[in-house]
């Protein structure tokens, strides 16, 4: 995705607007195939998979019910290059500055996933399908590592399971203030730095699963609704 130096990005973290618009859906495309190309082991599904998919199932994936994907787009800011308007002495306007954020590639990715939106036989035993919330697909791009940005999109999805469970259609009926939405993940055993970082966010490792040259880490953290 390109050379990234600290000074000439601009990260923005949000939730995918849905239904997914034809520009955002190719955008999140590329980031999820880099991504499998990049890490293969950090993910149960595999490039070769996932690039035959067609755009009704990327749009599918993007705009399921109780489904919420977190993306990091990253705006360049360079400093030797000229502005829109730079040879009359004026800076680039608020329009075009926003129609260059628009264009800006996704860098990172996290999907939240609702416990209640999977089949009953995909819900392990450990999660409560009324209250669980599961962290996939996380992965930042490596030229755009170390700045925060994994972190960023962890504390985005902790925020989207707090605000779904107190909606209408979310973890419970009626009133949610109080309630502990559970978020949980899994890693693996080898990717120490991503563990770090869940664990500085504070999840907790309540079960490893070890196997032949690695295994799995389950983690979770409570969330409660305000």
């Amino acid at each position: 995705m390109g050379d990234a130096s600290p000074s000439t990005y601009v990260y923005d973290v949000f939730r995918l607007p849905t239904p997914v618009s034809t520009s955002n859906l190719q955008k999140y495309r590329a980031v999820r195939l880099a991504a499998l190309q990049t890490d293969p082991t950090f993910f149960l599904s595999t490039y070769q998979q996932e690039v035959a998919f067609t755009d009704d199932v990327w749009r599918e994936r993007l705009n399921g019910e109780g489904k919420f994907t977190i993306v990091a787009r990253a705006d360049i800011r360079d400093h030797g290059r000229k502005e829109p308007g730079a040879e009359h002495g004026e800076g680039a306007s608020q329009e075009e500055e926003s129609e260059s954020a628009e264009d800006a590639p996704f860098v990172g990715t996290v999907t939240l996933v609702a416990a209640r939106s999977l089949p009953a036989s995909m819900v392990p035993d450990f999660a409560d399908s009324k209250t669980a919330y599961f962290i996939v697909a996380m992965w930042v791009a490596p030229e755009h590592r170390r700045r925060g940005l994994g972190r960023r999109l962890m504390e985005a999805a902790l925020a989207c399971a707090a605000e779904d469970t107190k909606a209408p259609t979310g973890a419970l009926e009626g009133d949610n203030v109080g309630t502990k939405a559970e978020v949980i993940l899994e890693v693996t055993l080898e990717n120490e730095r991503a563990k770090r970082m869940y664990e500085g966010l504070g999840f907790e490792t309540f079960l490893v699963k070890p196997a032949e040259g690695g295994g799995e880490a389950w983690m979770r953290r409570h969330v409660t609704v305000d």
